[in-house]
């Protein structure tokens, strides 16, 4: 999952021509890479199959809609994925937002 979630959000990433923030945003993916782990141990340990499957669907609509060429609706979807990533990564973590800061808000789970 671990890998699958990176090649998902990095075929996006690598596509930037900007190389500072592709190494910037390489540095924070591999910051939260432990955090990240950690919050998947912990959702499969809790085996909410329905959230992962509303997190496919929601991965899922995002490629739909840059493959149908919508880019309005797909900024739209990868804004509420962020919002949904990270609240789920905090409770997922046992950690009120406001706690950790908003820092890795930025960064879609």
């Amino acid at each position: 999952m671990i890998s699958g979630n990176r090649g998902f959000h990095f075929a996006r990433i690598d596509r930037c021509d900007n190389e500072w923030m592709l190494r910037f945003v390489r540095q924070l993916w591999e910051a939260l890479e432990p955090h990240r782990a950690l919050s998947y141990r912990r959702g499969a340990a809790s085996r909410d199959l329905a959230r992962i499957e509303a997190i496919l669907g929601e991965h899922d609509g995002i490629v739909t809609a840059f493959e149908n060429g919508d880019p309005a609706l797909a900024l739209r979807l990868l804004a509420e994925r962020r919002t949904q990533g990270r609240s789920n990564f905090h409770r997922l973590l046992g950690s009120s937002e406001d706690h950790v800061g908003a820092a890795t808000g930025s960064l879609d789970l």
